[in-house]
């Protein structure tokens, strides 16, 4: 019976472990065959970088956008013959300006701060030339008729700043209404002709430029380095220059007025009212033009005589040129006598010179 049994025992380990080995294989097998599913459920193996296949999916997503599409256009001729596109203002976008272009470079689109409703009737500002201080001097242009006239505001900066806050208001008055200029007439406009004045108090101080040259005792007619203060502005000691034409500000207006001739010109001042017309004596045509413009305009003429011996005028080298000349007094320092200064300019664009 011990024996029987000792030979079942060895037999049932036997078994026992066969069974085991079995167990152990087929586990192996599924194991296998899960690693290969799992293997093959995996997106095939890129040797490219995350971030460059991730934009090459999204160039290859649609866009919702036209292909584009090549032209055998040469360079040259697209340049040459295609009009600029037109832009909206509105928009303020910057013109399209190709990075890299053959044969001549197309002018970039300037679009100036003020612009005209009719370009053809106006334009601004435009600068004639610089002060002592690298300020401009702006000029507008009103109209396009050969009778051309100039108005000149702020000789003496600060100290009539009247004369150019006028000036801004003829400005805005025929950036609205160009037509209000006569068809056969031109109209210039010289804002500030002292612009580095008119950033100094608006006080005596500001008379002079930055110079301290009185400009309207610095040009070459009649010129003088000191003239007999009796009658005339002393309430600072200002002086005429180095010499004749000595500062920018003058160079630049006599530089406008001999390539654009004027039939007439107006300084404006303030303030003793009325007209002083150029000449010593008084020339007949600015005497005539101070006439018709007294009449028009309701300041007085003959005006104040003071005595005062001007040297240097701008008015009274404007008349060497061929031009009438006058300066016009303001009633005051403050005020601008805006309807009576657009009724005498409008008068102005009328008037012609005796023949």
């Amino acid at each position: 019976m011990a024996k029987k049994t000792n030979s079942r025992s060895k037999l049932g380990w036997v078994v026992g472990g066969i069974w085991v080995i079995v167990i152990l294989l087929a586990g192996g097998i599924f194991m296998l065959m899960d690693d290969a599913a799992v293997v093959a459920a995996l997106p095939a193996e890129s040797t490219e970088p995350p971030q460059v296949a991730a934009l090459d999916n999204l160039a290859a997503a649609p866009t919702g956008l036209p292909a584009a599409t090549q032209t055998n256009t040469p360079a040259v001729e697209m340049l040459s013959n295609t009009p600029a596109p037109t832009l909206p203002l509105a928009t303020n976008t910057p013109a399209l300006i190709p990075t890299k272009t053959f044969g001549p470079t197309p002018t970039p689109i300037d679009f100036p701060t003020m612009m005209p409703t009719n370009e053809a009737l106006w334009e601004g500002p435009l600068t004639i030339g610089n002060s002592v201080e690298g300020r401009p001097l702006e000029l507008w242009r009103f109209g396009r008729g050969e009778n051309k006239y100039l108005v000149i505001g702020g000789i003496h900066g600060g100290y009539e700043i009247n004369t150019i806050q006028l000036t801004d208001q003829l400005i805005a008055y025929f950036s609205k209404k160009p037509d209000a200029v006569p068809s056969n007439a031109t109209l210039f406009i010289l804002r500030a002709m002292n612009p580095d004045g008119a950033t100094k108090p608006h006080k005596i101080e500001g008379r002079g430029n930055a110079n301290e040259v009185d400009l309207n005792r610095s040009f070459p007619v009649g010129w003088s380095s000191t003239w007999d203060r009796s009658g005339c502005w002393d309430s600072l000691e200002l002086n005429a220059g180095r010499h004749a034409a000595s500062e920018p500000e003058t160079i630049a207006v006599m530089a406008f007025m001999l390539e654009n001739p004027v039939l007439a010109v107006i300084s404006y001042h303030s303030m003793a009212p009325g007209f002083y017309p150029a000449g010593d004596p008084v020339d007949p045509n600015s005497d005539a033009l101070s006439t018709y413009l007294s009449i028009r305009s309701g300041y007085p003429y003959p005006a104040v005589v003071t005595g005062c011996h001007m040297t240097g005028g701008l008015v009274d080298w404007a008349i060497t040129t061929g031009a009438a000349g006058a300066d016009v007094e303001l009633t005051d320092h403050w005020n601008t006598d805006f309807n009576i200064n657009l009724s005498l300019v409008l008068a102005l664009l009328r008037w012609e010179p005796d023949r």
